[in-house]
């Protein structure tokens, strides 16, 4: 008997309880699969790194005798904290230099300020892998190609490549796209290409040492930490213009964007199944209330409490082992789709494992799902045989609505005023609704908000630089005399485009200690050329303006242990200087490490690819792009781009990434407002046949019935829009700050796009609610007159 009632019940409720299952469905999948790409992400770069044998501190010298120099010295230290030094040349390569067979991919060449060099394949530390995860294995005249360089200039294995160095050509074949934890994200500006070592030998021999640099991997000593290492290798002040270094612990933190986003999927995973909760609820709720009779009828005829729980139950059981049957199936094809970028930089282990995890998370959603219904099904103990012949309700509402004036006052539409009537009357009816819509918003802007941000003039001032409208390439200047070459050169583009900004950030690797040379850090940092140091931003202080002022980060300054007035020594040319720390700023870059110098301190500036150089163009000079055009056209030799591919280069595939995440959150936030509104409006409908035959009675129009049905959900749609964009642009910018924070930047400066975030946005959603309130109001036409006492 009970298996009739409830086949019976399926089939009379079939859209609602089609909805149901795709809720169900929707929230499996998505528990699954983002709680597998999740682990993957967190546990692959532990992974990774222990399979790679990352060292504890990596030391690059991109001047080979100074990465000599730097053996020598470390080799002479009488108490040294490490056990092993592993030295690695490389030869030094430019991103221009790498030409491949296809001409239209040299026209764009990357953009990308990287630090390219060509390597034999390690065999001990910073090991690298193969796509297949496999360790890297070449032949001669074979190369492997970093994930960037695939990504950014589309070259695939198979495809010639060629290299040009001290006028000599090179070719080979793309083997393999290498998996490089150590080096491979897109968040570090160094990237390796490896050739066998037949091949590296018969190059080397021909490379000057101004082509060639030194990798040195430390291993610190048992009992000691990568910290400490660097520590030791800090104090020793050793000169290095051209290279830096980073310990272990930091690699993780090349990928915390990707942890992220990872785990922003997670929470709109549990978003998701606490909205497929209510909803549960909502529908158990007035599925209890429309059957009255029947429940009234078999609690007269003896049928416990317990065995009429059982039937929906039963039913509930139903619905969600096979919406968590398919949805783990669909999390598998899934969650290869969201592991794409991450595994193409890292190795994800054992697949049995995230499918064990996705399993669970759908077991999960199951159980709570059986556990919600119990609690859910607790009303029918409330209910009597006396319920069966009121059905639940006497017809009065018991309850006015206080302070709500009356239709005379309003100047309403008739239709418009029930719907706000019905809202007034009973806001817990659209509760499920409201919170869905609230959710949807804050949902979709925040993303948004964080895309538009990473890809605004904000985002250039957070890396301490000025605001600008092309990043430019040249690689020839004078030498002897920057300041002059700057100063024509800005002349010649006045030329062009009149009132132009010309200017260029020169990056120094420098020691700086406080006075005590108790705490000491190698860090880059800045001394413009063509621009005051007043015209950049400060989070506090004054601008650098004399020779010893010196502008550090708030993170550096923490770490210090220094402030505003204090004095640090700075080694620059091999010779220390004090400093009087005159402002703090920030930056995301270097993990929110940083300094600038006053443009008035004298020092060398050998290194051509240390300069960062930048032009503005006056507001009334007309669009960016059309004067980027004539620049081209007026110096074909020099490269000009816009800030969004210089911000590309900075980030890499983090933007991406995030474009990546608001689609699903658009298709997911838009498929769940179709299908809630669509439920909504259906179960609503349903119980109001009555009200709907009446208004026919009194001559309404199906049309004026239609806008009565959608007006209130428009309604509720509008308000959830309006407080979802408060939350949004207030507790989401907070959220969105505190990421910003572990980069190093104290004071985020959020860009909002209006037309997006308040035109797009509730346009979008008011689409959708539309259509599907539209979609499930065909009831009407249908309805009745007589069906005034909802009879059959």
């Amino acid at each position: 008997m009970f298996f009739k009632i409830l086949k019976k019940d399926i089939k009379r409720k079939k859209v609602m309880n089609i909805i149901l299952l795709l809720f169900l469905i929707l929230a499996s999948t998505l528990i699954g699969s983002s709680l597998s790409v999740f682990y993957s992400t967190v546990s692959a770069i532990d992974y990774t790194m222990d399979k790679s044998n990352v060292a504890d501190l990596i030391q690059l010298n991109s001047d080979f005798n100074e990465g000599e120099e730097f053996i020598n010295n470390i080799n002479q230290l009488e108490d040294p904290l490490f056990d092993e030094v592993i030295e690695e040349p490389y030869i030094v390569v430019y991103d221009s230099d790498i030409i491949t067979n296809k001409k239209e991919r040299t026209l764009d060449q990357s953009g990308i300020w990287l630090s390219n060099w060509l390597q034999k394949i390690p065999t001990r530390y910073n090991k690298v892998f193969d796509e297949r995860d496999r360790l890297l294995v070449l032949k001669r005249g074979e190369i492997a190609i970093p994930r960037t360089t695939h990504d950014r200039r589309d070259i695939n294995i198979g495809d010639n490549v060629q290299i040009s160095l001290n006028g000599q050509k090179y070719n080979f074949v793309v083997a393999h796209i290498v998996k490089d934890v150590a080096f491979g994200s897109d968040m570090l500006s160094v990237k390796r290409y490896f050739i066998s070592d037949e091949d590296y030998e018969g190059i080397d021999s021909k490379t000057e040492n101004a082509n060639r640099g030194y990798l040195s991997s430390l291993i610190a000593k048992e009992g000691y930490s990568d910290n400490d290492l660097l520590q030791q290798i800090t104090n020793m002040d050793l000169v290095a213009t051209q290279g830096f270094n980073f310990t272990k612990s930091l690699v993780s933190l090349e990928y915390i964007f990707n942890m992220l986003i990872a785990g922003i999927m997670v929470m709109v995973s549990i978003i998701l199944i606490a909205i497929a909760f209510m909803i549960l609820r909502f529908t158990i709720l007035f599925t209890l209330q429309e059957e009255y009779k029947e429940i009234g009828i078999m609690k007269a005829i003896g049928i416990k409490n317990r065995a009429i729980r059982k039937i929906y139950l039963v039913k509930y059981f139903f619905l969600a082992l096979l919406g968590g049957g398919i949805g783990l199936v669909l999390s598998v094809p899934l969650t290869s789709l969201m592991s794409t970028t991450i595994e193409g930089y890292l190795i994800l282990g054992d697949g049995r494992l995230r499918l064990l995890l996705s399993t669970l998370g759908v077991i999960l959603v199951i159980f709570l799902t059986i556990i919600f219904c119990y609690r859910c099904t607790g009303k029918i103990r409330k209910f009597s045989a006396m319920d069966a012949i009121r059905q639940g309700s006497t017809g009065e509402r018991f309850k006015g609505i206080k302070r709500f004036p009356s239709l005379r006052k309003t100047k309403m539409r008739i239709p418009i005023f029930l719907g706000v009537s019905d809202i007034f009357a009973d806001i817990r009816k659209f509760l499920v609704l409201t919170i869905t819509f609230i959710l949807g918003t804050v949902i979709m802007i925040i993303p948004i908000n964080a895309t538009n941000t990473l890809k605004s003039d904000n985002m250039i001032e957070m890396l301490g630089l000025a605001r600008m409208d092309s990043c430019i390439k040249l690689s020839d200047y004078d030498e002897s005399d920057v300041e002059g070459f700057i100063e024509d050169m800005k002349n010649q583009i006045n030329e062009v485009v009149p009132n132009t900004d010309f200017w260029a950030d020169y990056s120094i690797n420098v020691k700086l200690a406080n006075v005590s040379d108790t705490k000491s850090k190698r860090v880059t940092g800045y001394r413009s050329v063509g621009k005051k140091a007043s015209e950049y931003n400060y989070l506090e202080g004054v601008a650098p303006d004399l020779e010893n002022e010196i502008a550090i980060t708030r993170r550096l300054a923490t770490y210090l242990n220094v402030g505003i007035g204090d004095t640090v020594i700075v080694s620059i040319d091999g010779k220390e200087h004090e400093f009087i720390v005159s402002a703090l700023y920030q930056t995301v870059m270097n993990m929110g490490d940083g300094f600038r110098l006053s443009e008035k301190m004298g020092m060398s500036m050998p290194i051509p690819k240390a300069f960062l150089w930048a032009c503005k163009f006056n507001s009334s000079n007309g669009n960016i792009s059309d004067n980027i055009e004539k620049l081209k056209e007026a110096f074909p030799a020099i490269e000009f781009q816009t800030t969004q591919k210089f911000l590309s280069s900075m980030l890499g595939s983090i933007l991406d990434s995030v474009d990546d995440l608001i689609f699903i959150c658009l298709v997911i936030i838009g498929g769940v407002v179709f299908l809630i509104t669509c439920l909504l409006v259906k179960m609503l409908l349903t119980k109001e046949i009555p009200e709907v035959a009446l208004l026919k009675s009194l001559g309404f129009r199906n049309s004026s019935i239609k806008t009565w049905q959608i007006s209130r959900i428009l309604i509720v749609l509008l308000a959830s829009v309006i407080l979802g964009t408060i939350i949004a642009n207030t507790g989401g910018n907070y959220l969105i700050g505190l990421v910003f924070k572990m980069m190093g930047a104290d004071k985020v400066m959020m860009e909002t796009k209006v037309l997006q975030v308040y035109v797009v946005v509730p346009l979008f959603l008011l689409m959708i609610t539309t259509i599907a309130a539209l979609c499930s109001i065909g009831q009407i036409k249908k309805t009745k007159i007589w069906e005034i006492n909802n009879q059959d």
